[in-house]
């Protein structure tokens, strides 16, 4: 029997409508093509983000949003005070239509999104999921269900408005995701910020999601905290390894090959000897194509066969 329904039902390819995905450009082209496909942060998108502690995920987010000047967004910042994040940032542009709130002034995360409709906000940035989510342990039961409250809080609020939703989350002492995986599952994207100590560089990476991109170690982008005036600089994995592996040389090696050849300034030829190091080694500075481990090789190689050229040892 045929009964009036109060919903669309299955339909034929063909015959769906609807906007298509459209993206928010922040006018960095590396991160952009970074992000998505097509270049930016997809609107409509709920993205979670997380780092290791130091990786600059609160600094990245401020600069995002000093950057994006023709819509409206705003940080609510639970783990500092707004005037903290303000104060470690102040290269930052934080222009008419960047706002922030904190703790205290809004204690709770239903004061934030109040404020978030008021205000017209299209971009929220939120530190962090974990610290928000206690605002709903005693009504949701447990922490667990009290995460899942926030981020349907968040997904009704991206569906309504369209805007975008920057969530930022803790890492477990691995660095993994601490919280319920099912959650994430259920992002749109998951940005992982990592400083690798040992190394001394910054990256991020796509880790469990990117429905509108690449992710893994496919898709990285390496950063540092000291280039132009928006606080951040964005480099390729190629550009990276190319511009710091060469201060590599200069600040590691250099050092050390002129401590070895410092041992022969004694002796006769010592002047010519150096010439021929210093002849041999530009042409191999310049060669993009040479890694400090390839450089440092043929160095030490050159410079043997120059020791005993010069019978510097016998």
């Amino acid at each position: 029997m045929a009964t009036t329904k109060d919903y669309i039902g299955i339909q034929n390819y063909n015959e769906l409508k609807g906007e298509k995905v459209t993206y928010l450009h922040t006018g960095i082209n590396k991160f952009d093509d970074f992000f998505s496909f097509k270049g930016g942060i997809g609107w409509g998108t709920l993205n979670y983000i997380t780092g290791s502690s130091g990786a600059g995920k609160t600094t990245v987010a401020a600069m995002l949003s000093s950057i994006i000047k023709d819509h409206k967004s705003a940080m609510y910042q639970r783990e500092s005070l707004g005037i903290q994040v303000r104060d470690r940032n102040e290269n930052l542009d934080f222009h008419k239509n960047c706002f922030i709130a904190d703790s205290k002034t809004c204690p709770h995360l239903d004061n934030f999104m109040d404020e978030a409709d008021e205000h017209g906000l299209k971009i929220l940035i939120i530190d962090s999921l974990q610290v928000v989510a206690l605002d709903y342990v005693e009504e949701a039961g447990s922490e667990k269900a009290a995460e899942k409250m926030v981020y349907m809080m968040l997904l009704k609020w991206v569906q309504r408005t369209g805007g975008i939703v920057l969530l930022i989350g803790h890492v477990n002492k691995d660095d993994g995701f601490k919280g319920d995986n099912g959650i994430m599952q259920m992002m749109d994207s998951h940005l992982e910020f990592i400083y690798d100590d040992k190394a001394g560089e910054s990256f991020c990476r796509f880790g469990q999601k990117n429905r509108l991109g690449l992710k893994g170690n496919d898709n990285i982008l390496f950063y540092n905290f000291k280039g132009n005036g928006n606080g951040v600089e964005f480099f390729t994995e190629q550009e990276w390894r190319v511009i710091f592996q060469r201060r590599d040389i200069f600040e590691y090696i250099a050092p050390r090959m002129q401590e070895y050849t410092d041992a022969f300034k004694d002796k006769e030829g010592y002047r010519e000897f150096k010439s021929e190091i210093k002849a041999f080694q530009k042409p191999l500075l310049d060669d993009d194509s040479i890694n400090k481990y390839q450089l440092l090789g043929m160095m030490l190689t050159k410079i043997g066969e120059l020791v005993e050229e010069y019978e510097f040892i016998k």
